[in-house]
This record gives C-alpha cells, sequence and structure tokens, in this order.
C-alpha cells in the first residue's frame, strides 16, 4: 500500500489534484436473488469520471459481495488508465484485509486479485468510509439490483445519481 498524505475526513471529501476517488459498495441479493455492486469514480472536483453498476454471477454474502465491489471498482479504474487512486469502502472487513495483505478467508481470492491490480498503480490508498457517506455507490447497487442489468457510464453522471452527487460536490 502507498500511504497517502491526508487524513480520511467525514462525509465525501474531495481527493487532492491529479488523484481519483473511488466510492464503492456492494448489496446482497435476499430472496434468491443475485448480489450486485456499485462504482463511482471522481475527480478532485467531484465531477463523475466513470461509474458502473454490475449484477454478479450468484447471491453472496456481504463481506464477499463487499470485495467484489472493490475489485470492480479497481478494474474500473485500470480500465481509465488512471494512476492515483483512493479506495472507499464501507467494509471494515474488506479494508482491513486489503491493507493487511490477508488473502485468507472467504473472500481471499478475491483481496488477492485486487492487490495484484493494485500494484499497477503509482500511488493508491484502500479506506473505511461510514455507509451513511457512502450514498453514489450505494444507490448503483441498489439501481442493477432492482434493474437486473449491468450498466456503465463514462465521463456523464448517471441519471439516477444528479441529486446525490449533488449534495456530495455541496459539501467538499
Amino acid at each position: 500500500m502507498v500511504d497517502c498524505p491526508w487524513a480520511p475526513e467525514v462525509g465525501w471529501a474531495a481527493p487532492p489534484p491529479g488523484i481519483c476517488k473511488i466510492n464503492v459498495d456492494g448489496a446482497t441479493a435476499g430472496c434468491g436473488g443475485w448480489s450486485t455492486v456499485g462504482v463511482v469514480i471522481r475527480d478532485s472536483r467531484g465531477m463523475v469520471v466513470a461509474a458502473g453498476c454490475k449484477v454478479l454471477n450468484g447471491d453472496y454474502g456481504a463481506a464477499v459481495t463487499e470485495a467484489f465491489a472493490v475489485d470492480e471498482g479497481v478494474r474500473l479504474a485500470m480500465e481509465l488508465e488512471l494512476q492515483q487512486i483512493i479506495v472507499e469502502s464501507d467494509s471494515v472487513g474488506v479494508v482491513e484485509a486489503i491493507n493487511e495483505g490477508n488473502c485468507n478467508g472467504e473472500f481471499g481470492m478475491i483481496i488477492q486479485g485486487s492487490l495484484e491490480l493494485l500494484r499497477s498503480f503509482r500511488s493508491w490508498n484502500v479506506r473505511y468510509l461510514k455507509r451513511d457517506y457512502n450514498r453514489a455507490a450505494h444507490e448503483l447497487a441498489q439501481f442493477a439490483k432492482a434493474a437486473g442489468s449491468s450498466q456503465q457510464w463514462k465521463g456523464v453522471e448517471p441519471p439516477m445519481l444528479r441529486h446525490v452527487l449533488l449534495l456530495d460536490r455541496a459539501k467538499s
């Protein structure tokens, strides 16, 4: 892990120039459905660089779904050829596993894959964010669950997030 010189703040805080922040969230299926993930990547001005929501290929527990969400966020950042990133998740267990390099347990293989991808970035940081402050990614995970489909947006805000993103930008 490459430590960044700024401390996490309460709520959505814009990263320094040149660094993108990736908020991720997972939603478990329940009732025989499929788990989903949401990802929002924003620049230092709070503008959406890319976003996506994905329906996973099964019904996973909360921790595994959150690990898949981090992995999806990192993969999208790689696809965009970003160099410096902060990934924020509301799963303490997943964040700790990544930061400790712990590839054991039910989501160990996913963590291992994410760590391999993270090593290709010039700088990266994975940190915990309270669920209350991870609303944009949460909304996308819920959207994928309701729609039953995966979608991706590049360079535009997903229409269903405009209200959440406006509130976040006002706070930063």
